[in-house]
Parts: structure tokens; sequence; C-alpha cells
């Protein structure tokens, strides 16, 4: 690999095959063209220097996160939730998603993620629910990975 770059699994600290196996096991149902293309942005490598690989929403393109803003949480990057109407969701965490406005106020109801208390994360381009503001122990964002794509592919 060449000097001054690494992969999104060395940047959090994580084994490759560890964070892939799991990112793989996790994604199998959105879909093998969304699959490929957010598994390809999140393994990929990416210049510690110069410009990170952006995650815009899926429906507007609007830039939300980059992939250097993955972070682990509760042992993992990746984690399907499910909420109170049994709804689940296959989220990725990332340290700051600064496309997205949180609403709402804070709450600890049904917090995936102990000492954290959530608002709801909208795209701030189209409004679209692309997860969740994450406050408390921490501050991340827990975000919908089938509504994100890497910047550059078409919008849904």
């Amino acid at each position: 690999m060449p000097p001054g770059k690494r992969t999104l699994a060395a940047a959090i600290g994580m084994e490759p095959r560890t964070m892939t196996e799991t990112t793989t096991r996790l994604l199998d149902e959105l879909g093998s063209a969304s699959r490929e293309a957010l598994l390809k942005s999140l393994e990929s490598e990416y210049d510690e220097t110069g410009p990170r690989q952006p995650l815009c929403c899926a429906r507007c393109a609007r830039a939300v996160t980059r992939v250097d803003q993955a972070v682990e949480r509760d042992g993992g990057h990746v984690h399907r939730r499910s909420n109170p109407a049994g709804v689940s969701f296959v989220i990725g965490c990332f340290r700051s998603a600064g496309g997205c406005r949180a609403v709402g106020e804070p709450t600890d109801y049904w917090s995936w993620f102990v000492g954290h208390r959530w608002q709801a994360a909208l795209c701030a381009g189209c409004g679209r629910h692309l997860g969740w503001r994450f406050s408390g122990a921490s501050e991340f964002h827990g975000l919908i990975l089938e509504r994100l794509k890497p910047c550059g592919v078409g919008a849904d």
C-alpha cells in the first residue's frame, strides 16, 4: 500500500477480514448494486492528507458524511437495530454528519446505545430520514446505510 494511505478498517482499528465479514453479513438485503457500491466505498483506501471519500444521500446526492468519519460503537461500526414497531435498520456509526440536521428533542426512549439520547437525523438537502444523532457519553450519528451512497453515483 502506498505511504500515507490506509484502509477504513485500519483507521478504526478493526481487522479488515472481520470488518468485511460483518459488513457483508449485515448488508445482504440491500441488493447487489447498492451493496457493492457501499462496500467498495467503506473499504476503499483513502489519502490521510487529501480529500476523503464523501458519502451522499441516495435520494438527492447531497454530501452527508465521509468514510473517514466511521467509528465503532458497542463493538462495531455496522449494527442491525429495530425500533418499537419492529422495523429493522442496518446503520453505520459516524463521528459527524454535517449533511444531516437533527430534529426533535433528544430522548433516551428505546435508545440503541446505553448512555445516549437520540434525535432523528434528516438530510439537510431533501429532508429524507437518514438515521439518528446520538448524544450523551459521546456524540455520533447512526446512519441507515441503504440511504447512503458514494458521492458521484446517480441518485435514487
